[in-house]
C-alpha cells in the first residue's frame, strides 16, 4: 500500500485556501481519493502498524514547545499582522515585526479534517508532524475572541463559524497528541525575542495613542511649544 501524502497534502491547502466552502469540498475531493494508489484493505498488515503507535516511541519524552503570547499581545507589543499570499497554508514567516500567516478558511468540515491528518501524523511513522505543529502555533495566537477579531481583521482567518467557536477551534484540536517535532520553534524564538524589547511595545503605544489622533499630536506639540517658550522666558528675565 503505497501513500501519498504530499499529494494529500496539496489537496488540503487548496481546501483551507478557497474562500468558497463548496469549491474547496469538489476541490479537496479530487485530491482525497487519489491519497491512496491502491485501494485501501483494512486487513492489510501495513494498515495495522500505522494505525499504532510504537510502544517505544510512544513513551519518549515530549521536547519543550517555545512559548508565545496571544495575539492581542503581540499585536500591542508592535507586532505587525500580514495575510501571506503564498499557496502553502503551513509556510508562516517572521521578519522585522511583521507576522506574515496564510489565509486559513474555518468551516465546519475544518476541524474533522485537520483531526484526521494530525491523526494520521500521530500514527504513521517517520512523516513530519507540519499540520501538528501549524495547530499548535494557531492555538498559541488564539486564547480569546480578540484574538480571532484581530485575526479576522487582518483577513488571515475566513472565519465562517461564531466568534466563539471560531476561539475554541484551534484550542481543542490536537488533545491527547504528541509533540515530537515542532517545526514553528525557531520562529517562536524570533517573535519572543522581538516582543521582549521594550521600547517595542513604547513605541506601538505611541503610535496607537498620539500618531493615531491627529488632535492628540497638536495639543502635544502645542504643549511643547509652550513649555519651550515658558523656559525661553524665563531665562531671559534671569539674565535681566
Amino acid at each position: 500500500m503505497n501513500l501519498s501524502l504530499e499529494k494529500f497534502i496539496d489537496g488540503f491547502n487548496e481546501f483551507l485556501l478557497h474562500e468558497s466552502e463548496e469549491k474547496g469540498i469538489i476541490e479537496f475531493g479530487k485530491g482525497a481519493r487519489d491519497f491512496y494508489e491502491e485501494p485501501l484493505d483494512f486487513n492489510d498488515k501495513e494498515f495495522m502498524e500505522i494505525m499504532i503507535l510504537d510502544e517505544k516511541e510512544e513513551k519518549e519524552i515530549e521536547p519543550e514547545i517555545q512559548e508565545i503570547p496571544a495575539a492581542t499581545a503581540l499585536s500591542e507589543a508592535g507586532v505587525k499582522f500580514e495575510r501571506g499570499s503564498d499557496n502553502n497554508l503551513m509556510n508562516i514567516k517572521f521578519k522585522d515585526g511583521v507576522l506574515t500567516i496564510p489565509e486559513l478558511a474555518v468551516a465546519e468540515l475544518t476541524e474533522p479534517l485537520f483531526r484526521n491528518l494530525i491523526a494520521f501524523e500521530q500514527c504513521y511513522h517517520g512523516r513530519s508532524q507540519q499540520i501538528t505543529s501549524y495547530a499548535v502555533f494557531m492555538d498559541k495566537l488564539i486564547n480569546s475572541d480578540k484574538d480571532i477579531k484581530l485575526l479576522s481583521k487582518k483577513k488571515i482567518l475566513a472565519n465562517w463559524l461564531s466568534v466563539e467557536d471560531g476561539s475554541n477551534f484551534f484550542n481543542k484540536l490536537y488533545t491527547d497528541t504528541v509533540v515530537k517535532e515542532f517545526h514553528y520553534d525557531k520562529l517562536c524564538a524570533e517573535v519572543n525575542k522581538y516582543y521582549q524589547v521594550g521600547w517595542h511595545k513604547q513605541l506601538e503605544i505611541l503610535r496607537r495613542d498620539y500618531v493615531a489622533n491627529p488632535w492628540t499630536i497638536i495639543s502635544l506639540i502645542a504643549g511643547i511649544i509652550l513649555l519651550v517658550l515658558t523656559l525661553l522666558q524665563t531665562i531671559f528675565t534671569i539674565y535681566q
